[in-house]
């Protein structure tokens, strides 16, 4: 479950979020790319309310509240209120409790169908987060303190940023100005394929 490759263009993320075979399917990539989550993170999760303090919780007013599987650091989003109905629905449904095989197997089915140019490595929950990190890179280009404001945003140091994203700036020097702009998924519309 381990590849450093991301998903470089906004649009081959939007299409990999397209080709999910449902909804529930739909919401866990989702929360992958849109917040940097792991499966295990996605598994703890509960349907709760904003008081409750114990454990990883979604709330129906759109607060994400979950620590980083890897080191238990806290994170916190706010979301908007038509996302998180959507993801408080099937957290309370039970359906992120899915293996890490099943996790791994809807992102090479959703990867294979989108963007099969991205063949080696496949599509796996490691190149979602890791295409979290990049766009927090676009998203936060402005800041003078970006490396550690964006390792504290995915739950991670300063130094785990540069040795994984060091080539970014590379990259972003090869692109056309419409490569260069954040993927904003704050706004995303769940179950358009699907319909």
């Amino acid at each position: 479950m381990g590849s450093k490759v991301a998903i470089f263009y906004n649009e081959d993320v939007k299409q990999f979020l397209r080709a999910a075979r449902t909804l529930d399917d739909e919401v866990k990539t989702y929360m992958m790319l849109a917040f940097g989550m792991h499966p295990k993170n996605l598994r703890l999760l509960k349907a709760g309310d904003v008081n409750d303090t114990k454990g990883d919780i979604i709330t129906r007013r759109g607060v994400l509240d979950f620590k980083r599987a890897k080191n238990q650091k806290s994170r916190r989003e706010l979301i908007s209120t038509e996302i998180a109905e959507v993801i408080w629905d099937v957290v309370k449904r039970g359906k992120l409790k899915a293996s890490n095989t099943y996790y791994e197997l809807i992102c090479k089915n959703q990867g294979r169908i989108a963007i099969p140019h991205y063949e080696k490595p496949p599509v796996s929950p490691y190149t979602l987060r890791h295409t979290y990190i990049l766009n927090q890179l676009r998203v936060y280009s402005h800041r003078n303190d970006i490396m550690d404001f964006v390792a504290k945003k995915a739950g991670c140091t300063r130094e785990v940023v540069l040795q994984n994203y060091i080539d970014f700036e590379s990259w972003e020097n090869l692109q056309h100005e419409e490569n260069k702009k954040p993927l904003d998924l704050t706004h995303w519309i769940f179950g358009e394929e699907l319909r």
